[in-house]
């Protein structure tokens, strides 16, 4: 297998966290908190902090996409079970309008409400899921990241 073979399965696995026993897209969503805080400082730049971070999330969607689809051949398997880096990205968006320092209770929040999204799939979620190759396994759940981080926005201001 190729060296760009082997990164795909890695970067689409969610880094290994696709290969849980148990439930794997729980697995890369709750992956995504740490890659959050390994990426953060480079994000937190003052006067571009919200343009880097959705340049940052772009990045990760169209290398989910491109990775996924490379999955999906290599194994000629439509969605593969250990493909998560969909989930990885979906979390990414659905924490990016919450206030900075995030705070930890935020997360975990973020993290149930974005597993129910992901796995209610209200529509036009379900139907963007129906896509094929990479595009489809990754659009849904950044869609799902979005209703997420709309739902986080309003707790948020209801709260305050």
């Amino acid at each position: 297998m190729r060296f760009c073979d082997r990164a795909a399965l890695i970067y689409a696995s969610g880094f290994g966290a696709g290969y849980s026993p148990i439930a794997p897209g729980t697995a890369g969503s709750a992956a995504a908190i740490p890659l959050y805080f390994l990426a953060f400082d480079w994000l937190n730049r003052p006067g571009w902090a919200w343009a880097g971070y959705l340049a940052f999330v772009a990045l990760w969607f169209a290398a989910g996409v491109w990775a996924s689809s490379r999955a999906e051949t290599l194994l000629r398997k439509t969605d593969p079970g250990f493909v998560c880096i969909d989930e990885v990205v979906g979390y990414f968006l659905c924490v990016f309008a919450l206030p900075n320092p995030i705070p930890w209770h935020a997360f975990v929040v973020a993290f149930f409400v974005f597993r129910l999204f992901d796995i209610w799939k209200p529509e036009p979620i379900d139907r963007l899921q129906r896509l094929h190759g990479g595009l489809g396994i990754m659009i849904d759940d950044l869609l799902a990241g979005v209703y997420t981080c709309l739902v986080l926005q309003l707790i948020y201001r209801i709260a305050l």
